[in-house]
């Protein structure tokens, strides 16, 4: 009787237990974060298919409520791919890129990290690292990493009123190909985003394996760093470099809850206290001044809220993470 093939593979374990943290030497807060962000005028080819040779624009018409609206629904796919643009442009290594369904072998940053363990992959790209990490193989057992910060996608706050902007763009594929020419379409409205942030994952890689000696103070100070970076891609990331005025949307409001021990649910009540009143939104109650409500960012001109203060992102970072 043949002898079973023993798998030597590290098998990460994503426990909550403090114990395993401390064990290891990382640092555990145990606190948990809701993320809400608000834009205007998003370009529908969010949806865009990353895929060389299939930029075709996708706009998702969902139907939203009992009365079932059509509301334009945003993919979370598409909003992390627009935060890990904004981290290449800032010089961050980011794994998942265009030519990622290059056939493997032939993708010359895909060979390299084919041979790196998760440790490695967490520690050289931010996007393994906050958003998580799936490598499939056909016939094998895949890797796995699940994110720290997720998402359900975002909805606009209105049912929908699109317009189409004729204007083309090329959008470059394979060398071979060059690119595919397409028309752009784009609904002026409010849109809806929350994101769900686990602290404690972020930077960590636990194993079954005997795990190596762990630099607790690197890793915090990773943490802050990545953190910062995640939520400024909020603010900032969404925007688009090329288009007209009508093509690059605005992040009017970024706001976190904070919570000791599970995810909060400020997102749902938010989204229930908000009243769209033509080029503005209107917050209806007064759920921002409770306590764990951190306000990063809020636009004058798009948002109606009185006597609210902004919070300083290093402070709402340092709650988070703080033991």
């Amino acid at each position: 009787m043949a002898k079973k093939k023993e798998n030597k593979q590290n098998i990460e374990i994503f426990s909550l237990n403090k114990g395993d943290f401390e064990k290891n030497g990382y640092p555990f807060s145990g606190k948990r974060a809701v993320v809400v962000g608000i834009y205007y005028s998003f370009p529908s080819n969010q949806n865009a298919s990353g895929s060389s040779g299939t930029n075709a624009i996708s706009q998702k018409i969902i139907p939203w409520g009992e009365e079932a609206e059509p509301r334009v629904y945003i993919s979370p796919f598409a909003l992390k791919r627009r935060i890990r643009d904004y981290w290449s442009k800032l010089g961050e290594k980011v794994y998942v890129r265009e030519d990622r369904n290059i056939e493997e072998g032939k993708n010359e940053e895909e060979s390299k990290t084919e041979k790196k363990g998760m440790k490695d992959l967490v520690n050289e790209y931010i996007d393994v690292d906050l958003f998580g990490y799936m490598k499939a193989k056909s016939g094998k057992e895949g890797t796995t990493r699940p994110g720290p910060i997720t998402s359900w996608g975002a909805v606009s706050l209105e049912p929908v009123h699109s317009f189409v902007d004729f204007n083309t763009c090329i959008y470059p594929t394979t060398e071979k190909e060059g690119g595919s020419i397409i028309n752009r379409g784009i609904s002026k409205e409010f849109y809806f985003t929350s994101f769900f942030i686990n602290p404690d994952l972020i930077s960590v890689v636990l194993t079954s394996s005997k795990q190596e000696g762990v630099d607790k103070n690197g890793v915090l100070k990773m943490k802050m760093e990545r953190l910062k970076l995640f939520l400024e891609g909020m603010k900032y990331a969404m925007q688009k470099d090329t288009g007209g005025p009508r093509d690059k949307p605005s992040c009017v409001f970024l706001a976190v809850q904070i919570e000791d021990s599970a995810y909060g649910d400020f997102d749902k009540r938010l989204f229930k206290n908000i009243e769209v009143k033509g080029d503005k939104v209107k917050i209806k109650s007064d759920l921002l001044k409770e306590k764990g409500i951190h306000i990063l960012h809020f636009d004058k001109d798009f948002v109606e809220i009185q006597n609210v203060e902004k919070s300083e992102l290093d402070k709402v970072v340092n709650s988070l993470l703080s033991q």
